[in-house]
């Protein structure tokens, strides 16, 4: 009896391994992909700001007032 529950103990750490080697490897492609992207819009943005100077400056300023109206309340 002690070998068979010693056995079953032995899977269960194994499959736990496993499922938590798996989910190890989800969460670190999907921290790639996250980083990726936030990357590549990054560089879109920073893109976007260098061919319009002026538009981007007046966009920041009216967000900024937008957003200084709304949290001085």
């Amino acid at each position: 009896m002690s070998s068979f529950s010693s056995s079953a103990r032995n899977a269960s750490e194994s499959d736990a391994k496993e499922k938590a080697q798996s989910i190890t490897r989800k969460a670190q492609q999907l921290y790639n992909d996250a980083c990726e992207t936030a990357s590549r819009t990054t560089d879109r943005v920073t893109g976007q700001i260098r061919n319009n100077p002026v538009q981007s400056s007046f966009l920041a300023l009216g967000i900024g007032y937008i957003l200084g109206r709304l949290f001085s309340r």
